[in-house]
Protein backbone atom coordinates (compact mmCIF):
# COMPACT_ATOMS: atom_id res chain seq x y z
CA UNK A 1 0.00 0.00 0.00
CA UNK A 2 2.66 2.50 1.07
CA UNK A 3 4.56 2.03 -2.20
CA UNK A 4 1.52 2.23 -4.48
CA UNK A 5 -0.15 5.20 -2.76
CA UNK A 6 2.86 7.36 -3.61
CA UNK A 7 1.69 7.30 -7.24
CA UNK A 8 -1.53 9.10 -6.23
CA UNK A 9 -1.66 12.77 -5.39
CA UNK A 10 -4.00 15.42 -4.07
CA UNK A 11 -7.07 14.74 -1.97
CA UNK A 12 -7.19 11.09 -3.07
CA UNK A 13 -3.75 10.50 -1.55
CA UNK A 14 -4.85 11.93 1.80
CA UNK A 15 -8.13 10.01 1.70
CA UNK A 16 -6.33 6.71 1.11
CA UNK A 17 -3.84 7.51 3.86
CA UNK A 18 -6.72 8.23 6.24
CA UNK A 19 -8.44 4.99 5.28
CA UNK A 20 -5.16 3.10 5.80
CA UNK A 21 -4.57 4.64 9.23
CA UNK A 22 -8.11 3.74 10.30
CA UNK A 23 -7.41 0.10 9.56
CA UNK A 24 -4.20 0.40 11.56
CA UNK A 25 -6.32 1.89 14.38
CA UNK A 26 -4.25 5.08 14.37
CA UNK A 27 -7.27 7.35 14.53
CA UNK A 28 -5.35 10.57 15.14
CA UNK A 29 -3.32 10.18 11.92
CA UNK A 30 -6.44 9.05 10.06
CA UNK A 31 -8.36 12.14 11.17
CA UNK A 32 -5.49 14.41 10.18
CA UNK A 33 -5.19 12.89 6.68
CA UNK A 34 -8.93 13.03 6.09
CA UNK A 35 -9.05 16.67 7.16
CA UNK A 36 -6.27 17.38 4.63
CA UNK A 37 -8.33 15.65 1.92
CA UNK A 38 -11.40 17.72 2.79
CA UNK A 39 -9.36 20.94 2.85
CA UNK A 40 -8.19 20.18 -0.69
CA UNK A 41 -11.63 19.12 -1.90
CA UNK A 42 -14.43 20.26 0.47
CA UNK A 43 -17.16 18.20 -1.26
CA UNK A 44 -15.19 14.95 -1.12
CA UNK A 45 -18.07 12.75 0.03
CA UNK A 46 -16.04 9.58 0.68
CA UNK A 47 -13.54 11.51 2.82
CA UNK A 48 -16.35 13.20 4.74
CA UNK A 49 -18.02 9.84 5.40
CA UNK A 50 -14.71 8.30 6.46
CA UNK A 51 -13.99 11.23 8.81
CA UNK A 52 -17.37 10.71 10.47
CA UNK A 53 -16.42 7.03 10.95
CA UNK A 54 -13.16 8.06 12.62
CA UNK A 55 -14.93 10.48 14.94
CA UNK A 56 -17.46 7.79 15.87
CA UNK A 57 -14.65 5.32 16.59
CA UNK A 58 -13.16 7.96 18.88
CA UNK A 59 -16.59 8.38 20.58
CA UNK A 60 -16.53 12.04 19.56
CA UNK A 61 -20.24 12.16 18.74
CA UNK A 62 -20.62 15.91 19.16
CA UNK A 63 -17.83 16.65 16.67
CA UNK A 64 -19.20 14.07 14.22
CA UNK A 65 -22.79 15.31 14.48
CA UNK A 66 -22.70 18.29 12.09
CA UNK A 67 -20.76 16.45 9.41
CA UNK A 68 -22.98 13.36 9.75
CA UNK A 69 -26.04 15.60 9.40
CA UNK A 70 -24.60 17.31 6.32
CA UNK A 71 -23.70 13.95 4.75
CA UNK A 72 -27.21 12.65 5.41
CA UNK A 73 -28.82 15.74 3.93
CA UNK A 74 -26.92 15.24 0.67
CA UNK A 75 -28.00 11.58 0.36
CA UNK A 76 -30.99 10.78 2.57
CA UNK A 77 -31.21 7.15 1.47
CA UNK A 78 -27.52 6.28 1.85
CA UNK A 79 -27.50 3.63 4.59
CA UNK A 80 -24.09 4.63 5.91
CA UNK A 81 -25.05 8.30 6.19
CA UNK A 82 -28.30 7.34 7.92
CA UNK A 83 -26.48 5.09 10.37
CA UNK A 84 -23.78 7.64 11.23
CA UNK A 85 -26.29 10.44 11.85
CA UNK A 86 -28.46 8.05 13.89
CA UNK A 87 -25.50 7.03 16.08
CA UNK A 88 -24.62 10.68 16.74
CA UNK A 89 -28.18 11.50 17.76
CA UNK A 90 -28.91 8.48 19.95
CA UNK A 91 -25.65 8.80 21.85
CA UNK A 92 -26.15 12.44 22.76
CA UNK A 93 -26.62 12.88 26.49
CA UNK A 94 -30.00 14.52 25.94
CA UNK A 95 -32.21 14.28 22.89
CA UNK A 96 -34.40 17.24 22.02
CA UNK A 97 -37.87 16.90 20.57
CA UNK A 98 -36.35 17.71 17.16
CA UNK A 99 -33.69 14.98 17.63
CA UNK A 100 -36.42 12.42 18.33
CA UNK A 101 -38.32 13.45 15.19
CA UNK A 102 -35.13 13.07 13.13
CA UNK A 103 -34.38 9.69 14.74
CA UNK A 104 -37.84 8.49 13.65
CA UNK A 105 -37.17 9.83 10.12
CA UNK A 106 -33.85 7.97 10.03
CA UNK A 107 -35.54 4.72 11.07
CA UNK A 108 -38.05 5.16 8.23
CA UNK A 109 -35.41 6.08 5.67
CA UNK A 110 -33.16 3.11 6.48
CA UNK A 111 -36.08 0.86 5.50
CA UNK A 112 -36.30 2.74 2.19
CA UNK A 113 -32.55 2.72 1.54
CA UNK A 114 -31.20 1.26 -1.69
CA UNK A 115 -27.95 0.02 -0.12
CA UNK A 116 -27.26 -3.72 0.06
CA UNK A 117 -26.37 -3.40 3.76
CA UNK A 118 -29.52 -1.45 4.65
CA UNK A 119 -31.47 -4.40 6.09
CA UNK A 120 -28.65 -5.33 8.45
CA UNK A 121 -28.08 -1.69 9.41
CA UNK A 122 -31.83 -1.24 9.99
CA UNK A 123 -31.92 -4.19 12.38
CA UNK A 124 -28.90 -2.87 14.27
CA UNK A 125 -30.48 0.58 14.48
CA UNK A 126 -33.66 -0.93 15.93
CA UNK A 127 -31.62 -2.68 18.62
CA UNK A 128 -29.71 0.49 19.43
CA UNK A 129 -32.97 2.48 19.48
CA UNK A 130 -34.37 0.03 22.04
CA UNK A 131 -31.27 0.46 24.21
CA UNK A 132 -30.43 4.15 23.95
CA UNK A 133 -33.88 5.70 23.50
CA UNK A 134 -36.36 3.22 24.97
CA UNK A 135 -33.93 2.09 27.73
CA UNK A 136 -35.00 -1.51 27.10
CA UNK A 137 -31.85 -3.65 27.48
CA UNK A 138 -33.50 -7.02 27.00
CA UNK A 139 -35.25 -6.06 23.75
CA UNK A 140 -32.06 -4.46 22.44
CA UNK A 141 -30.01 -7.57 23.19
CA UNK A 142 -32.67 -9.86 21.70
CA UNK A 143 -32.88 -7.80 18.49
CA UNK A 144 -29.11 -7.71 18.05
CA UNK A 145 -28.68 -11.42 18.76
CA UNK A 146 -31.33 -12.18 16.14
CA UNK A 147 -29.57 -9.85 13.73
CA UNK A 148 -26.29 -11.73 14.26
CA UNK A 149 -28.05 -15.03 13.53
CA UNK A 150 -29.79 -13.86 10.37
CA UNK A 151 -27.14 -11.72 8.63
CA UNK A 152 -24.18 -12.97 6.67
CA UNK A 153 -22.09 -10.06 7.90
CA UNK A 154 -21.79 -10.02 11.67
CA UNK A 155 -19.72 -6.85 12.04
CA UNK A 156 -22.34 -4.16 12.78
CA UNK A 157 -24.62 -6.17 15.06
CA UNK A 158 -21.70 -7.67 16.99
CA UNK A 159 -20.13 -4.26 17.56
CA UNK A 160 -23.46 -2.80 18.68
CA UNK A 161 -24.11 -5.74 21.01
CA UNK A 162 -20.64 -5.44 22.57
CA UNK A 163 -21.19 -1.70 23.09
CA UNK A 164 -24.51 -2.39 24.79
CA UNK A 165 -23.03 -5.07 27.03
CA UNK A 166 -20.21 -2.73 28.02
CA UNK A 167 -22.50 0.26 28.67
CA UNK A 168 -24.99 -1.80 30.68
CA UNK A 169 -22.28 -3.47 32.77
CA UNK A 170 -22.98 -6.94 31.40
CA UNK A 171 -19.54 -7.36 29.81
Amino acid sequence: FETEVDFIDGADYNYLQGFYYRFKKDYEKAEKQLNYAIEKYPNFQRARRELVNILLLKDDYEKALEMAKANYQTQKLNAFHIQAYFICLIRKKFQTREDKIIIEELLKNIDRSYDTKSKEIANVMKGEFAFYIKKDNSTAIELLRECIKTNSSKHYPTKALCDIYAKSGLL
